[in-house]
């Protein structure tokens, strides 16, 4: 019988194994009980042109976890059995777990090219006391794809076939991986941002910067700092403008951080920074993902992968129990995927080694932030279609002319040309980059002057180069102009964190320069010392009695 199902799923990958994703393949799942589920999804039909009648309804508690026997009795039973009603689906029942309610299918054929959840419980508890690799619990979203995997057993996880695949062919069918996708977010609002964000990058190509936060000190965990380099030379390659930070802690607030397009980072487990100033959003069809164990576990409340929805990004990824790093979403694989022309739904399964697990994926599998080439945006800006993003197009091109051998004079040269033509930011600070690079101070002053005329700290977007720029300041013997940028940014309604580092900078570039900090900036640095002595003198006092309790338990060991 299995030998038969073969030579049938075979025939499936023959006749449609170069077929390009359908639209009236993707399946869109509602759940009854949420008003925000159901505008979601009649939101996301209506834009990307799917048929309503691909709009699965069913009954599924409103909550976030749910039970083993809930979700297979209200979520993955109910929607198989509508697929395979719907004829899009062909799998017979072998035997059911009496527990769980959980069947073992024998699976033929399935011609569905997305399974798309709206809003719906995100999480499946445990129903047996194992752990680590031997839990079953899972996501949603990762247990439902695995739902005909052959060999398919409840606790742990199973290989994904789909892993490190970059090629658009329908090999899923033939496999019987069910590609799930989610549209989530706090409430309709926040999803909507989510795909109105890739519909428009799609429609401009995707613009912006790209960000890799590494983190050096975690030697135990090479592997992802091996993932992030891979991704950071992919972006290179494809001419990205990009920063790079290896230091041990969350790329800061010191750090320009304008328009992320790409932000690839890892592992730090409270979001900080940027991400959550208010005002702050990703460039349009930004990917983002801070790699961390439990970073979707409170999708849309708190974690990494909320932070990312309330930012904008297009898509963003997140892990709803402990996956361990060899199970999260690799993420050199992800650029690989992009750099092959994948979908964002095709690069979720070409870039995560494992199924029935924790990983779960937010955002339009549909869509394609290289729609647009590098060639077709330039022509565009200089047919005068210009907007604030416009600017790293034409830095993306020079870095591509770099790459192509052209001199760093003709690159500057061309950079030059666009400024004054469109928001130019960016540009202007690619300039006084260049001149710092060739020890010319009379033309950086000349480039600082003029982002300072820009007043550029008031955008959230530029606050982080106007902290660059402030640095810049001290190097070329500008500090008074510097210290004015930091007072500037104090007048700014953003968090204590930003503030703290706001005034550490300052007092930094006092010091060096003897510029006088400001009263303001004086008081707050008394303030902010003495909290951090205290809780410095708190980690020590806690550091100390755990090591008495360790002294006096290995002491009544010995007795």
């Amino acid at each position: 019988m299995k030998f038969w199902a073969l030579i049938f799923s075979i025939f499936v990958f023959v006749a449609c194994g170069f077929a390009k994703v359908s639209k009236e393949k993707i399946f869109v799942v509602v759940n009854a009980n949420s008003a925000d589920s159901k505008a979601i999804a009649n939101y996301y039909c209506e834009v990307r042109s799917i048929p309503k009648e691909n709009i699965i309804t069913l009954n599924i508690p409103d909550k976030d976890v749910l039970s083993r026997a809930e979700y297979q009795k209200k979520l993955a039973n109910p929607l198989v059995a509508e697929l395979a009603k719907r004829k899009v689906v062909s799998a017979d029942v072998i035997t059911t777990d009496s527990n769980t309610h959980r069947p073992n299918y024998l699976f033929i054929s399935h011609d569905i090219d997305f399974v798309v959840l709206c809003k719906l419980p995100f999480k499946v508890a445990p129903f047996s006391k194992s752990r680590g690799f031997a839990t079953d619990a899972s996501s949603v979203d990762s247990e439902l794809s695995a739902t005909f995997l052959q060999m398919k057993k409840m606790n742990g996880p199973l290989r994904n076939p789909l892993y490190k695949n970059y090629s658009p062919e329908s090999i899923h069918k033939t496999y019987g991986v069910l590609r799930v996708a989610r549209l989530d977010g706090k409430n309709f609002d926040e999803a909507k941002s989510i795909i109105d964000s890739a519909l428009t990058a799609e429609k401009n190509g995707i613009r912006g910067r790209a960000y890799i936060d590494k983190n050096t000190s975690k030697g135990g965990y090479k592997i992802g700092n091996d993932w992030l380099s891979s991704a950071e030379e992919t972006l290179k390659k494809m001419n990205f403008d990009i920063s790079v930070d290896s230091v041990p802690a969350l790329m800061g607030y010191e750090k320009r951080f304008d328009f992320p397009a790409f932000f690839f980072g890892w592992y730090n487990g409270t979001p900080q920074s940027y991400f959550i100033e208010k005002g702050f959003k990703s460039a349009e069809g930004g990917v983002g993902l801070h790699l961390y164990s439990f970073s979707a576990s409170y999708l849309r409340r708190s974690g990494w992968t909320s932070v990312m929805m309330n930012n904008a990004f297009a898509q963003t990824y997140g892990n709803v129990y402990e996956p361990y790093l060899t199970g999260t979403q690799d993420i050199s694989a992800i650029m690989k995927a992009y750099e092959n022309g994948l979908t964002a739904g095709e690069v979720a399964y070409a870039s995560i080694a494992i199924l029935s697990w924790q990983t779960l994926v937010v955002g339009d599998p549909l869509y394609n932030p290289f729609a647009v080439s590098l060639d077709e945006q330039m022509k565009r800006i200089d047919n005068g279609e210009v907007d604030k993003l416009s600017q790293y197009v034409v830095l993306r091109q020079s870095n591509k002319m770099k790459a192509d051998g052209i001199s760093q004079n003709a690159c500057d040269d061309f950079v030059k040309k666009y400024i004054g033509k469109m928001p130019d930011v960016a540009l202007v600070w690619r300039m006084i980059e260049s001149a710092i690079t060739n020890k010319n101070n009379e033309v950086a002053e000349k480039y600082v002057l003029e982002l300072h005329a820009k007043k550029i700290w008031s955008d959230i977007q530029y606050v982080g180069l106007s902290m660059e720029l402030a640095s810049v300041c001290e190097k070329i013997a500008m500090a008074e102009l510097g210290m004015d940028i930091y007072n500037k940014l104090g007048e700014l309604n953003l968090s204590k964190k930003f503030m703290k580092t706001l005034v550490r900078e300052a007092s930094k570039l006092s010091k060096k320069s003897g510029v006088k900090l400001s009263e303001k900036f004086a008081e707050m640095k008394k303030l902010f010392d003495a909290e951090d002595a205290e809780a410095k003198r708190i980690a020590e006092e806690k550091k100390k009695q755990a090591e008495a309790t360790k002294q006096r338990r290995t002491k009544s060991k010995k007795n």
